[in-house]
């Protein structure tokens, strides 16, 4: 229910739509695989309870992550940093990836919560799974995708969702399948 800006040159399986007033911008060499406009009316999406359980406290945190496990706190990952997701619910107030750090998902579905902004660069998530159906992530604030990782999941926002980015460390292109505002 905001503005959507896809920017870059990567591969978008999906359409890619914003609230009546707002828009929906494409820039770059991006393949858009559906419609790009805007919606009728704002969406009405029931947002998940922030009331738990929680999975955090079973995981394995990176050396040099501070709060992984602790849900009020910011999830950070710079450098070589990998944190594994498997089947779960995890809750951060926000979240931010750069460089080579990344969030695997290892196992399904994963529902990751922010109650603030996520900003995921670099290597960011990695469905390992390949499957849409394994990760679904809310963010409460705005959202920001950039960088080489696929991204194969669905993503909630209540504020602006921004996508760049290019090819894999292969040299394939980037897959954003099911990203939602």
């Amino acid at each position: 229910n905001a503005n959507v800006t896809i920017s870059g040159n990567a591969t978008r399986e999906g359409g890619a739509y914003s609230r009546p007033g707002d828009e929906a911008r494409v820039s770059g060499s991006n393949q858009i695989g559906g419609s790009i406009g805007e919606l009728p009316e704002d969406l009405a999406i029931a947002w998940p309870s922030t009331a738990g359980p929680w999975s955090n406290s079973r995981l394995s945190c990176p050396a040099g992550a501070s709060g992984c496990r602790n849900t009020s706190s910011d999830l950070s990952l710079s450098g070589p940093r990998q944190l594994n997701l498997s089947a779960g619910s995890y809750r951060w107030k926000n979240i931010s990836t750069s460089g080579q750090a990344r969030i695997n998902i290892t196992s399904g579905p994963v529902y990751i919560y922010a109650s603030g902004a996520c900003s995921l660069s670099g290597q960011g998530v990695v469905n390992t799974t390949a499957n849409p159906d394994n990760l679904v992530m809310f963010c409460n604030e705005d959202v920001s995708l950039s960088g080489n990782a696929g991204w194969y999941g669905t993503l909630y926002s209540r504020k602006n969702i921004s996508i760049s980015g290019g090819g894999d460390a292969t040299g394939a292109t980037t897959d954003y399948v099911g990203v939602l505002l």
